[in-house]
């Protein structure tokens, strides 16, 4: 009997021992995932357009990611900083979007995002196009809400007209935007709007960046 409970007094040890040596391991292999973060943090800044610098990033993040350890906050943090040095990063805009998936960012919170670097620099092609893909999110479609918002986004982007009326990506998602709400009433007063860009672009002596208005005849 002695000898059963030194057994099964040895049992017990032996399974705390190994619950131990599996939390050794798990904190070990953290430790290492984190320092990849790091690594990649580092090549990154070095060649902030590399593909496959975002790619092992994004699998190291996944893994601490299923073992409970990812800190989302701090990549979308990360993603900011990067973007704000450079807007128009293609990798690092992909990136985000699946960092703005994994950390639950609301897609209200990412609009805001765009505006942000928008109004810092309207040749943003980048945002613009980032806000294509939110807006249909952010309303249901067709709706008067939808419309509505629609609406709001051509009187942003005449704003970016004025400030850089020979920059492309504005006129690129003023496209998009009649095409989502083509009604009479808004192809008119688009029209409008391009007539009197043309007028201001030609007695500027700029008719090259005339010839971007119209972009839907």
């Amino acid at each position: 009997q002695e000898t059963a409970a030194a057994e099964g007094g040895g049992g017990d040890g032996d399974g705390g021992g190994s619950e131990a040596e599996a939390e050794a391991a798990a904190a070990g292999r953290v430790a290492v995932l984190e320092r990849e973060l790091s690594f990649c943090a580092q090549a990154v800044r070095r060649n902030p357009k590399s593909y496959w610098i975002f790619n092992q990033r994004e699998w190291a993040a996944a893994q601490l990611h299923a073992l409970g350890q990812c800190n989302w906050q701090h990549e979308l943090e990360l993603c900011s900083t990067l973007l704000s040095y450079d807007a128009r990063n293609f990798h690092g805009w992909n990136y985000r979007r699946h960092v703005v998936r994994m950390h639950g960012t609301s897609d209200e919170s990412e609009f805001e995002f765009t505006t942000s670097l928008i109004e810092k620099n309207f040749s943003n092609y980048s945002a613009w196009h980032q806000r294509s893909n939110l807006l249909p999110r952010l309303h249901p479609r067709p709706s008067p809400e939808y419309s509505a918002a629609i609406a709001r986004e051509l009187d942003l982007v005449q704003n970016a007209f004025y400030t850089e009326p020979c920059d492309q990506s504005a006129w690129i998602y003023h496209r998009w935007l009649v095409n989502e709400y083509p009604e009479p009433h808004v192809i008119e007063q688009e029209i409008g709007r391009c007539e009197e860009l043309i007028d201001i672009a030609e007695s500027a002596g700029e008719k090259k960046c005339a010839t971007f208005a119209y972009p839907h005849s």
